[in-house]
């Protein structure tokens, strides 16, 4: 993979989706999965449950079916979706809102706060077995307020692949000791991709976020990587200017297959 060295605002915005493309093809080569990718439309499924781990993107297209998948799924807009209604089209063939207008931010690692990733207490691990995994499954449910079997699907992937070489990495923070917050990162498209950062509402307003945020972007960048992006929810908006992270453009999803 090819880092991204030009930081300039269209390739940072390119970067926004591309990376999360990247993400999308490295679920649809889990065993079981399946890639339908052209000029007019990115499609991938897995035969998980989660939404998340089945989707569309990168849609050029003027007719909406709600039915392309038969799981439940996500279907994803951005900039390199059109035509420039294609959100209402969607909540018009019935697929629910499940994140509208979601800011796509970026920012150039050189620029991390280091003292903001290391707050007092506060320790951020990779998680790499299948036992931090199930540690961290119900800390994610639980930060991002989600029923218990949200996680399942992120286990299977790990599983399916015995739990090597994934290629995503998930991370667990520590708060004195115990569990307090989760996230994942991914690098695809040039640059390294934070996504399902969350904090328990018992370790809030600590420095857990930002950790979790900066201390994945600090592993990239001894990699050699320039860039990090992410979406922010209305939540992660205040934190992430706050980071150094700039908006490029925005990013929504729907809910389909249900």
């Amino acid at each position: 993979m090819s880092i991204l060295t030009d930081l300039t605002p269209a390739t940072l915005t390119g970067a926004i989706e591309e990376n999360l493309f990247s993400l999308f093809r490295a679920m649809a080569e889990l065993p079981g999965g399946r890639l339908d990718e052209s000029e007019d439309m990115l499609r991938f499924s897995t035969g998980l449950p989660s939404p998340m781990f089945n989707g569309v993107a990168r849609t050029r297209i003027e007719t909406v079916s709600a039915r392309l998948l038969e799981q439940p799924y996500f279907w994803w807009t951005g900039p390199q979706s059109s035509p420039a209604d294609l959100d209402e089209r969607l909540e018009a063939a019935g697929l629910q809102p499940a994140g509208r207008n979601w800011p796509g931010m970026a920012m150039a690692l050189a620029e991390i706060d280091e003292e903001q990733a290391a707050p007092e207490g506060v320790a951020i691990e990779p998680v790499r077995s299948a036992g931090g995994l199930e540690e961290w499954g119900p800390v994610f449910c639980a930060a991002h307020d989600l029923p218990p079997w949200s996680a399942d699907s992120w286990f299977e992937a790990a599983r399916r692949l015995e739990f090597r070489d994934l290629p995503w990495q998930h991370w667990i923070a520590r708060l004195d000791g115990e569990p307090a917050g989760v996230g994942l990162s991914h690098t695809g498209g040039g640059v390294i991709g934070l996504y399902g950062i969350g904090t328990l509402s018992t370790a809030r307003r600590r420095g857990v976020g930002s950790a979790l945020t900066l201390v994945p972007m600090l592993r990239a960048r001894d990699e050699g990587f320039r860039a990090a992006i992410l979406h922010a929810t209305p939540d992660g908006e205040r934190l992430y200017p706050r980071l150094g992270f700039k908006e490029y453009c925005r990013i929504s999803r729907f809910l389909g297959g249900v």
